[in-house]
């Protein structure tokens, strides 16, 4: 391949090179430094190595000025609107606040701008050809509270602004364009320069004004030169947006490099391949990379460049058998957020958080806690004995003592949370046992982060009171901006290079392959919000969508500037959606004769037979208890059900993607228990109390979809709303009909202790909920809301038990489980009647008040109208079942009928359907 960029300077520089006067070389990054220095002493090793700096490193070392990110600044923000009380949010919002802030006065800096241009540009909006219509919705849109505030900040922002800067020069630190603009003004203020240091700046591309501006001054006055790395295909074509930057730049400091033209005589042969999933093209560029090292192609001379950032962590892993025949260097980062590390602290901020609040722990965080891998390989107890433990003292309100180190530390109340965040780390720094978990071996060499990070945090609020959870909010926005190297290494010689595109600036490679070129993850759609307008950012040049795809087609051309051969993938089906190919490939393609193939990649499928899957219950895996729900489970796949509630792998639960009949039941069952809830309960229900709900329906359907039901996404919610009030008030109806009544419950939770014969005795909790109790003419009713049409009738009680039919009777299981569990609890002398209220496929709504058996070989039904002459049967059934669930002799399988695996949540995990 031609020269690299970076050999063709160092060759350039040295052919000029005094030891008398040593040169100052400017670059954007360390990358190009590492990679210039290594060209340096390769070719020229006998002569002594310019200064290397970056611009950042450069202007810092100047102005003495230390750039931090805006996390660490925003309390100098905070502390600057003392002025204005009522402007300060709480901590969650002004995190927010401020950060839009930051980066407004960091582009008023890097953009040459003053407060007042900024301010007195906020023009009044012409309203005049609006409509009236348009004028009310825009007058409502400019009083919701968020614009008003928006609108009461952007009039003290010139005060504001210089109170911050004053803060920075005193403190010494601020956000690039502060020390970028202070530089420059001290540069304005020098009179007289040494002209005998050369410098260069090498290698740049998009320059922000005030970058411009010193640019332009060190050519001015110590007659700097610059290096360009670019290409002519990009460069003489203004209508090509990878030059967009470029051609203002050489037009003011000309290029001491001559333009290559390897892109218009020997362009680059470009292969373009779709693939199926976001991960298939890993063992495909593996296969590829081992092929060119056999042609005896060095490692040093290919590149992986990782756009899709999903695959950081999937390559790390997938390349460790490779590492063993070449050296791979991995300048990949992974997000603090997508660590166990970090689900770790997270919880146990929540638990300090509930603790201090309440002065109990909090269940749900306990068990989130004793799931999470670091704790799983630290102690030795089990996770039922760990939860029983604090379960108990939970409840007894009795001190939490463990003998297991870890735990004994993480369950212990604290008064400084980020001084007992920095303890834990170093328990598990100082604990640190062998895993094979690959994650963990990673994450605990970064523990020295994490601590480095939490006391510089304490070192920021130190002078300020924050509560626990303003603490917490603001470590949530602190790690929002951090991640972690994958690899710490910064070598770059004879050694395959796997990055992401930003890291190849300046860097040639003869082959590169480029994964995850998909539209919308190339180029990023990033939203930046601000207080400057649209029109104020194309009247002042800051970045717009327009300037960032610029960037982005200049990387991707650089990638392609002096390769020899060029792979491409992108995924065909993104997300359960069909995939396009990011429109730089449609460009290139389309423009270039370069594009030697596009296809789909050859990942070919074997086909292996597939074992059925037989699990043991463990040891150490306990069941805590047992619904309905889990034994009808059970009944149906005893496989699901091991899955489900011995290894607890369970589904996500989320409003947002539950079906509209699951949204419906939901909603209804909660519209009728807060309705019947409003009284005291148990108490004899009237007729007038009842007409005295429909009056008040309307209400409590507001009320409950207000609380648990706004978030919903369903586009049907207003059609689900309406079929709530008209089921709703059919069941009142029918209740007054009825009335008078004795309610005993609603939404009652009914358990007892159960005995496990194969386990000594031990006893297993059996419970459910029932929707509704009540007393009526002598008789118990055990009431189920149906939103769903279900038959009545069921052939015997041996029916439901039997695991060889391929349907049975749900609802009839359930009621019967929750009367006999009734019974069992109560020991009542009255009727037990199951019943349930559902909405049949055709017709109105109807009650079925009663359950039928049914003799098939007669065509003859017998209503149940106490369901207790049915339990002994009922009960033998259950406790036989039970008993089979606690054998560990009996294993879990499969289902027989694999029509119950179409819509299992583990069927990619059978591989049955």
């Amino acid at each position: 391949m031609p020269m690299p960029f970076l050999a063709d300077v160092a060759n350039h520089i040295a052919s000029k090179y005094h030891p008398e006067a040593p040169w100052t070389l400017i670059f954007p990054q360390q990358r190009s430094i590492i990679c210039f220095q290594n060209y340096w002493h390769q070719d020229h090793p006998t002569k002594p190595l310019p200064f290397c700096k970056t611009l950042h490193t450069f202007i810092t070392q100047q102005t003495n000025i230390k750039i931090s990110p805006y996390i660490n600044l925003w309390h100098q923000l905070y502390d600057c609107f003392d002025k204005y009380p009522s402007l300060k949010k709480n901590i969650e919002e002004w995190l927010y606040w401020s950060k839009i802030i930051i980066q407004d006065f960091n582009w008023m800096d890097e953009y040459n701008l003053t407060i007042d241009q900024w301010i007195a540009d906020s023009h009044i909006m012409d309203t005049s050809w609006f409509s009236d219509t348009q004028k009310q919705a825009l007058t409502f849109w400019l009083q919701h509270s968020t614009r008003q505030y928006q609108a009461r900040i952007k009039k003290i922002l010139p005060v504001v602004y210089n109170d911050f800067q004053k803060k920075m020069i005193q403190t010494q630190e601020g956000y690039p364009g502060f020390a970028y603009r202070q530089f420059y003004q001290q540069l304005l203020f020098k009179k007289k320069e040494n002209n005998n240091i050369p410098i260069a700046f090498i290698g740049f591309n998009a320059l922000s004004p005030i970058e411009r501006n010193i640019f332009l001054w060190f050519q001015k006055h110590q007659k700097a030169v610059f290096f360009w790395d670019v290409d002519p295909y990009y460069i003489n074509d203004s209508l090509q947006e990878a030059g967009f930057f470029l051609r203002q730049n050489i037009a003011e400091m000309p290029n001491q490099l001559p333009m290559i033209k390897h892109l218009q005589k020997k362009p680059p042969a470009i292969e373009i391949y779709s693939a199926a999933s976001t991960i298939a093209p890993i063992e495909w560029v593996k296969k590829k990379i081992l092929k060119l090292l056999n042609e005896n192609i060095k490692p040093d001379h290919i590149a992986i460049v990782l756009i899709d950032k999903n695959l950081r962590k999937n390559i790390f892993y997938a390349f460790e058998d490779l590492q063993k025949k070449i050296s791979c260097q991995f300048s990949l980062y992974e997000p603090i957020q997508q660590t166990f590390l970090y689900q770790l602290l997270y919880q146990t901020w929540h638990l300090q958080i509930h603790w201090s609040k309440k002065n109990k722990i909090c269940l749900q965080t306990v068990k989130n806690i004793l799931k999470n891998p670091y704790i799983r390989y630290h102690t030795q107890c089990t996770y039922d004995e760990c939860f029983s433990s604090l379960q108990q003292a939970n409840t007894e309100g009795k001190p939490i003592v463990f003998t297991e180190n870890i735990l004994s530390h993480i369950f212990q109340k604290s008064t400084d949370i980020l001084l007992y965040i920095v303890h834990i780390l170093k328990i598990l720094q100082q604990t640190r046992t062998h895993t094979t978990h690959k994650n963990l071996q990673w994450e605990y060499s970064t523990i020295p982060y994490w601590i480095s990070d939490i006391q510089q945090l304490t070192q920021q609020t130190k002078n300020i009171a924050y509560k626990t959870e303003q603490l917490f909010q603001i470590w949530q926005q602190y790690v929002k901006t951090r991640a972690l190297p994958l690899q710490t290494s910064s070598a770059t010689k004879k050694i395959l290079q796997i990055m992401g595109i930003l890291e190849t600036h300046n860097l040639d490679f003869d082959y590169v392959f480029l994964l995850g070129m998909n539209e919308k993850d190339y180029p990023q759609e990033i939203y930046l919000p601000s207080f400057f307008t649209n029109e104020q950012k194309q009247q002042f040049m800051l970045p717009t969508k327009k300037q960032r795809d610029a960037e982005y087609a200049y990387y991707f051309y650089r990638c392609l500037q002096k390769a020899k051969k060029v792979w491409i993938t992108y995924v065909q089906q993104a997300g359960g959606k069909k995939g396009d190919m990011s429109r730089y490939l449609k460009q290139l393609a389309y423009e270039t004769q370069w594009v030697k193939t596009i296809g789909t990649m050859d990942t070919p499928m074997i086909a292996t037979k597939i074992k059925p899957i037989i699990a043991y219950r463990q040891p150490h895996e306990s069941i805590q208890q047992l619904t309905p729900t889990a034994i009808h489970t059970y009944l149906d796949c005893s496989l699901k059900f091991y899955f489900q509630y011995v290894k607890r792998l369970r589904e996500k639960k989320n409003i947002h993607d539950q079906s509209e009949a699951m949204l419906l039941g939901q909603y209804l069952h909660q519209v009728l228990a807060e309705v019947y809830r409003r009284k005291p309960i148990p108490r004899m229900v009237v007729s007038e109390e009842i007409q005295h709900l429909l009056q008040t329906l309307d209400s409590v359907i507001q009320k409950i979809y207000t609380c648990d039901f706004h978030k919903a996404s369903s586009k049907s919610m207003p059609i689900i709303q309406a079929m709530v009030k008209k089921m709703a008030s059919k069941i009142l109806m029918h209740d007054l009909a009825a009335a008078p009544f004795q309610l005993l419950a609603v939404e009652k939770k009914i358990e007892i202790l159960w005995p496990i014969h194969q386990e000594g005795g031990k006893k297993i909790t059996l419970q459910g909920i029932v929707d509704r109790i009540h007393t009526k003419a002598q008789r118990i009713w055990i009431v189920d809301y149906k939103t769903g049409h279900v038959q009545g009738q069921i052939p015997s009680i041996d029916s439901l038990f039997d695991a060889t039919l391929p349907k049975r009777h749900a609802t009839a299981f359930q009621l019967f489980f929750y009367a006999w569990l009734y019974q069992k609890k109560k020991q009542p002398t009255l009727p037990i009647v199951p019943y349930m209220v559902q909405k049949p496929s055709i017709g109105p709504l109807a009650w079925h008040q009663y359950f039928f058996f049914q003799k098939i070989e007669k065509h003859h039904t017998k209503k149940i109208e106490d369901i207790q002459t049915f339990l002994p049967t009922w009960e033998k059934h259950l406790n036989h079942t039970i008993q089979s669930i606690f054998n560990d002799k009996n294993p879990f399988i499969q289902t027989v009928h694999q029509q119950k695996c179409t819509h299992c949540p583990y069927k990619k995990i059978c591989q049955r359907h």
